[in-house]
């Protein structure tokens, strides 16, 4: 196969902070509404309990609702602090190289040390360009960092019109 593109991205903690704002921003709306829903309708459904006299289930799902809010809001946070903190482990070690991703016609590859992925574009959940970046999401949690000045071969404006084909409604310009 005839490569298309090459980008290696030096991953700095910078970079990661900037891709968890922008990650924030995209799936973090989402997240707070649809737990703003299902807290109202527990609070509906608590509410029924105690009006019509069932007191014990009535505490025991307000129990429910601590342990929902909790799995919610506290979880994701200290899940958060965990991940900067390993980004900020990784930035003390020196990093000599980075991540070289490889652009073919139906799939790309990831070369990260002595690690390899092989993925086709009909796996890409989602992909997002902005001003400096392309973000190549796996699934909703995971994604690869492609820092726009590092293109070796080919250039970003004709990657985001080829990445742009590749994915059709699943890429966006933010």
């Amino acid at each position: 196969m005839k490569l298309l593109f090459k980008n290696t991205t030096l991953y700095t903690n910078q970079m990661y902070e900037t891709f968890l704002q922008f990650h924030e921003s995209i799936f973090g709306t989402s997240y707070y509404i649809s737990s703003a829903f299902i807290t109202l309708i527990l609070l509906v459904f608590i509410a029924m309990l105690f009006y019509e006299g069932y007191f014990l289930q009535g505490f025991l799902f307000v129990l429910v609702l601590f342990l929902f809010l909790g799995w919610r809001f506290v979880y994701p946070s200290i899940q958060l602090k965990k991940k900067k903190h390993k980004i900020k482990q990784k930035e003390k070690k020196p990093k000599t190289s980075g991540t070289t991703f490889y652009f073919y016609e139906n799939y790309f590859c990831s070369v990260e040390n002595q690690n390899q992925s092989k993925i086709s574009y009909w796996k890409l959940y989602r992909v997002y360009e902005t001003n400096e970046f392309f973000y190549l999401y796996y699934n909703k949690d995971y994604a690869f960092l492609l820092n726009k000045s590092d293109f070796s071969v080919g250039n970003a404006p004709s990657f985001s019109q080829f990445i742009s084909q590749k994915v059709k409604r699943r890429f966006k310009r933010v």
